[in-house]
């Protein structure tokens, strides 16, 4: 008899993610010991302020006449799909809302001493240059390119580099520059916070599975409130741009 799909077995415990990988990091075996979130996105309901309850609170960014739209796609898997209206700064920013009232964002997350967090997410951008972009974990914001606490991957209008950001009220601010993006690619990024020194971001979409370690920030910038799910998208200039977000995975240690 063969035996097919036989878990992996690392320091961490039992995965079925490739050794090496990043998700060999994550042990999620004993659900209780670990607050975890997933979305695939076969299905998307964000509501803008006012207008009724919704998975997600959206902030609609528009400059003028216009409609930034997030739907999920017609691809394999499903692949949730930003497209911004046509005007300079146009596009769609959404915080985690868990159908909360019109106006609550659910901020389920936070950063603690000794205790192991990981965040990961797949996209892609029509245009690296032109665009605004975030995914990670931030405070309850009307912009949340701008939020005060938070941890985020994060890439500003006329540069294509993508870097991973950490911030705190205070001011504080830590960030490394983590790679230099590429239209119509597709990327895999993610972030572990070690509980102690460390948040270390990871680059996937190797053949293997593995994940490479691309860069750091110190924990001098930690958020110490709780954070929510966060991700947007806007065009840098007068057209029409899209984002594609396959997936966003998140773990914390309880």
């Amino acid at each position: 008899m063969t035996i097919t799909g036989v878990p992996t077995l690392n320091p961490a415990g039992f995965t079925n993610a490739a050794p090496g990988s990043f998700g060999a990091r994550v042990p999620t075996m004993w659900p209780p010991q670990y607050y975890s979130w997933f979305s695939d996105f076969d299905r998307f309901d964000a509501r803008v302020v006012g207008t009724g309850l919704g998975e997600w609170l959206k902030t609609v960014v528009e400059a003028g006449a216009g409609d930034s739209t997030a739907v999920v796609s017609d691809a394999f898997g499903g692949v949730l799909l930003i497209t911004t209206a046509g005007n300079e700064d146009d596009g769609v920013m959404v915080q985690w809302q868990g159908n909360n009232a019109t106006s609550d964002v659910a901020e389920t997350f936070k950063f603690t001493a000794g205790k192991e967090l990981f965040f990961a997410g797949r996209f892609q951008m029509s245009d690296v240059t032109q665009s605004d972009f975030i995914m990670g974990l931030a405070v309850a914001d009307t912009t949340p390119l701008d939020a005060a606490d938070g941890v985020f991957f994060i890439k500003p209008d006329a540069s294509a580099v993508l870097s991973l950001t950490s911030v705190a009220t205070g001011p504080l601010t830590a960030t490394d520059t983590l790679a230099t993006l590429v239209a119509a690619t597709w990327y895999e990024f993610g972030f572990h916070y070690n509980g102690v020194d460390a948040i270390n971001a990871y680059q996937g979409g190797n053949s293997d599975g593995t994940w490479n370690f691309v860069g750091s920030v110190g924990i001098s910038a930690l958020p110490a409130t709780e954070l929510a799910i966060t991700f947007g998208f806007q065009n840098g200039e007068a057209a029409a741009k899209t984002c594609s977000i396959d997936w966003i995975s998140v773990t914390a240690e309880r």
